[in-house]
């Protein structure tokens, strides 16, 4: 029991730089592609699924 719990503190750990990470990849894309609102819809739907 108390080691699934650290298995989901280190999840969500790793998991808020990744998102980060990805957000700022497809900030960049996006601004070479000039379709921001697109990747800005697919990061929320991303951060939508990781919260619930």
């Amino acid at each position: 029991m108390f080691y699934s719990v650290i298995n989901r503190e280190m999840f969500l750990l790793v998991l808020r730089p990744i998102s980060h990470f990805i957000y700022i990849i497809v900030t960049i894309v996006d601004k070479k592609t000039s379709s921001a609102q697109k990747g800005k819809r697919g990061f929320l739907w991303l951060n939508r699924q990781t919260m619930n």
